[in-house]
């Protein structure tokens, strides 16, 4: 009878829960060694027919080979001193690769269906998200430059550049983690995993790579680059060296001599290594470059990931509509089909094409004697020059700087307290208005974000008249933000405790002197998510203790709300946002209270570095008066700070944008908002227009 109940036990688990058939990886080729790390952090050296069930970190060292297996037919080759992360603990579900240095060869099995998920492998590096199908491709990475390159033997690769915002996060988060992690053991989580990466190949951006194209995820670039034709030369011999054989094993391969071309040099790399500029070249054959107008033909570096690009006068050929490399951009070997440089050059990941011999130490990242040195190197003309150091700086610093100065006419000058207009002067002014904020990324871990900021805000009326009072204002605000990065729907997210002291002084009646006029402190707690790449989310409470400009005026302000965007496509992102606010004198009970709603359309590119913002606002207020709780004389003192008993106001507005390199902005500017109140209020209805322009900086 126990036999019986066992036994039917077991087919019920068999039936309900066929997950137990675990997927598994076979070492089937083994030349060198190679040795595998559990999520424990324990190591074992790998040997030909070993098989693993769960995931693992495999590592090869020099002049090694480790080939894989996987329970669906594919294989796996990882080259010499390569380093990735297999994901496989959920069957029926695909694989995850996180490669993180060295070269991949995967070839997947093309009669597997595939998955529900979109793809039937997911493969990231720090720079780029790819998914493949029945396909046979090359992947290169090198942690030192972070260029991930891409070729297509068979089927097509589709391939997202990650943003430069996240790659950086991700440095960040492995220079101040102290658990290890990042020495050997990425953070890698399959379920997840396959919903962010499907997530990043639909976006607008990803590219399709056909067989016999080469395509990359570089920093600095704002997408994938466009997809070029490999040389022929090189793409045969690369296809047929599916064991990623490498070290120079035949002759050098080389195009026609051309005495007049010097030889290479880094303005034919593809991505530019920093310090070097591109020359432009004249236009001649552009329909014959790529998207990006690099030429084709060109020769993939399988260590560094650079792309060398044939030169100007380069021949071309209609046959394979590829240009030629010149024998003085050096070959590829006959037998493995590695980029071979021309004698006295090698290949270096981060200052490309650079002498043999006298290149001295090792490079390292983040080193900071080297980042400096690049200071005495800059070149270009002026605006170059800056925007190189500049970005040097934020590299050395972690700073995050935002400014902006505006000149602008407005018709109506008037007061805004927490959000209630007082002073309403119905003159027109001409004004300067201008902020700078800063903050410093202290900490940076895989979980947590900690981040000291402050900034300093100023309003300045240009028309000297008693009218336009309590305008001229100054504003200056510490804080600090503690950011928890988790996962919510699968994707990530953050947790954010904002806490934030203001003080404000004004210039009343034009007395020429600031006096102190209001202060705050605030603590912000908001959680940011995404249910899919094209939405973004935050909801968030606030409450808010004030102290205003005279002794009884002060109290407390409870704000909470939700912003969501809407990322439309290439051209345009949709933004909506609904606030309520509840600002409450301890003393007198009177309380005042906004419903605000709002959406933006941001029209991007819509000329040439041109970004245009379109808006529209909707305001009711509520102002409840409680005279019974003072005396008379503090009565008649109250009544005169009473803005209105109910009123709505509305606001539309457009930016425009034009950016000036990575860090500058010119924008202009136009608001048109108008107010209209109940009978009982002692304040008019106002009409306000503004026009004007300014610069912004977002660094």
């Amino acid at each position: 009878m126990i036999k019986l109940f066992l036994l039917s036990f077991w087919v019920s688990l068999t039936i309900f829960y066929p997950c137990v058939a675990h997927s598994k990886a076979e070492v089937v080729l083994l030349k060198g060694k190679a040795i595998r790390i559990d999520s424990t952090g324990a190591k074992t050296f790998l040997k030909q027919g070993d098989v693993f069930l769960d995931d693992g970190t495999l590592v090869t060292d020099k002049k090694s080979l480790l080939r894989l297996k996987l329970d669906d037919g594919s294989v796996l080759s990882l080259g010499p001193e390569s380093k990735m992360m297999i994901a496989q603990v959920l069957p029926g579900k695909p694989k995850v690769i996180d490669l993180i240095q060295g070269k991949l060869r995967a070839q997947i099995n093309e009669h597997t269906p595939v998955p529900e998920e979109g793809h039937k492998m997911y493969i990231k590096t720090r720079t780029a998200a790819l998914g493949v199908r029945g396909t046979d491709f090359l992947i290169v990475h090198n942690p030192k430059n972070h260029v991930t390159s891409t070729l297509t033997f068979k089927g097509d690769v589709n391939l997202f550049k990650k943003r430069d915002e996240d790659i950086q996060e991700s440095l960040r988060e492995e220079l101040n983690d102290q658990k290890g992690r990042k020495s050997l053991i990425p953070n890698v989580d399959q379920e997840k995993d396959l919903v962010n990466l499907e997530d990043d190949l639909r976006h607008h951006s990803a590219v399709g790579v056909a067989p016999g194209q080469l395509s990359g995820a570089f920093p600095s670039y704002d997408k994938a680059a466009a997809p070029v034709k490999l040389s022929p030369t090189q793409f045969a011999l690369l296809a047929q060296n599916s064991q990623l054989e490498m070290g120079a094993k035949g002759k050098v391969l080389k195009g026609r001599k051309n005495k007049k071309n010097p030889g290479p040099d880094n303005n034919s790399l593809v991505p530019v290594p920093p310090g070097d500029e591109p020359v432009p070249d004249d236009k001649t054959n552009y329909d014959k470059k790529n998207a990006d107008g690099v030429r084709s033909g060109g020769i993939l570096d399988l260590e560094t990931g650079f792309y060398l690009a044939p030169p100007a006068d380069a021949a071309y050929d209609p046959k394979t509509q590829t240009f030629e490399v010149p024998a003085e951009f050096g070959g590829v070997d006959a037998v493995t089909g590695e980029y071979i440089p021309p004698d006295g050059l090698k290949m270096d990941p981060l200052h490309g094409l650079v002498p043999l011999l006298g290149m001295g130490p090792d490079y390292k990242e983040r080193d900071f004697s080297k980042l400096l040195a690049k200071f005495k190197t800059l070149n270009g003309s002026f605006n170059d020059r800056v925007s190189k150091a500049l970005q040097i700086f934020k590299e050395l610093s972690r700073l995050d700087i935002y400014s902006y100065v505006n000149y602008r006419f407005t018709t109506n000058a008037m007061e805004n307290y927490y959000g209630e207009w007082r002073a309403i002067t119905n003159a027109p002014t001409m004004l300067w208005d201008w902020k700078i904020q800063g903050g410093f990324q202290l900490y940076h871990s895989p979980t947590w974000l900690h981040y000291p900021k402050a900034y300093f805000y100023s309003i300045y009326h240009e028309r000297d008249e008693m009218a336009i009072k309590r305008n001229d204002m100054m504003e200056m605000m510490f804080g600090w933000e503690s950011h928890y990065k988790h996962y919510l729907f699968k994707k990530k997210a953050r947790l954010v405790f904002d806490v934030e002291f203001k003080t404000e002084y004004l210039d009343y009646q034009k007395r020429r002197q600031y006096d102190y006029y209001s202060e705050d402190s605030g603590l912000k707690i908001s959680e940011r998510f995404q249910f899919n790449r094209n939405h973004l989310s935050e909801l968030y409470y606030q409450i808010r203790a004030y102290q205003g400009y005279n002794k009884p005026d002060h109290g407390n302000i409870h704000n909470g709300g939700f912003t969501h965007r809407f990322f439309m496509g290439r051209y345009y992102d949709l933004q909506v946002n609904y606030e309520h606010s509840v600002r409450k004198e301890q003393w007198t009970d009177n309380s005042y209270k906004i419903d605000r709603l709002g959406g933006q359309i941001i029209l991007l590119d819509l000329l040439p570095h041109t970004d245009v913002t379109g808006g529209y606002t909707w305001e009711w207020n509520y102002y409840q008066y409680q005279p019974a709780t003072l005396p008379q004389h503090n009565v008649d003192r109250f009544r005169l700070d009473e803005n209105m008993k109910r009123g709505f106001y509305y606001k539309a507005n457009m930016s425009l944008n034009y950016r000036l390199g990575d860090f500058w902005k010119i924008n202009g500017l136009y608001e048109y908002s108008r107010q209209r109140i109940q009978p009982g209020g002692y304040n008019k209805a106002f009409i306000e227009q503004s026009w004007g322009g300014g610069l912004v900086m977002v660094f």
